[in-house]
């Protein structure tokens, strides 16, 4: 009987465990913060077209663009902590959607 559980399939438990949600991750360009991510969802901003999603919905790559939760330094493996990232596939197949049509 194998018992082995990868510890990359299960979440901390923790008693203080609040991951960010997608909605208050910070957008950096060229060293300097230019929004949130709801807002760029908001907008319509065409530099959403850029982003890759990977199978779990979660930014997987932004040419020219870092993520990060509020202060962190952000680099190519921010958000460092976890994130909630539940709806922001959606929000952004809407968003990319209605920038079509302007």
């Amino acid at each position: 009987m194998n018992t082995y559980t990868d510890p990359m399939d299960t979440v901390p438990e923790a008693p203080n465990f609040n991951p960010t949600r997608w909605q208050d991750l910070v957008v950096w360009n060229e060293g300097e913060i230019v929004g949130s991510l709801a807002g760029f969802c908001d907008e319509n901003d065409d530099a959403l077209a850029g982003i890759v999603l990977s199978a779990a919905g979660q930014i997987s790559e932004w040419p020219y663009f870092f993520v990060a939760a509020d202060g962190e330094d952000p680099d190519w493996d921010t958000p460092r902590g976890a994130v909630d990232w539940a709806g922001f596939a959606e929000a952004l197949a809407e968003a990319l959607a209605e920038a079509t049509e302007d």
